[in-house]
């Protein structure tokens, strides 16, 4: 872990949350914190990846 910065285990939390947020609507647990957290380019990423029938991400 570095001063500062975030511990992995905290960006993996944080990116399952974002998950839940972009892919079910945040249904269970509405987190608006959760994209911001793990930094400008991951809403671009997110945004990039394709989605299936049911909104899920395929693969």
């Amino acid at each position: 872990m570095q001063v500062g910065r975030p511990s992995s285990t905290a960006r993996a939390a944080a990116a399952l949350r974002a998950a839940h947020q972009e892919l079910e609507g945040g249904r269970v647990f509405p987190d608006p914190l959760a994209l911001p957290l793990l930094g400008a380019d991951a809403a671009t990423r997110w945004s990039r990846r394709p989605s299936g029938p049911s909104g899920r991400t395929s693969g």
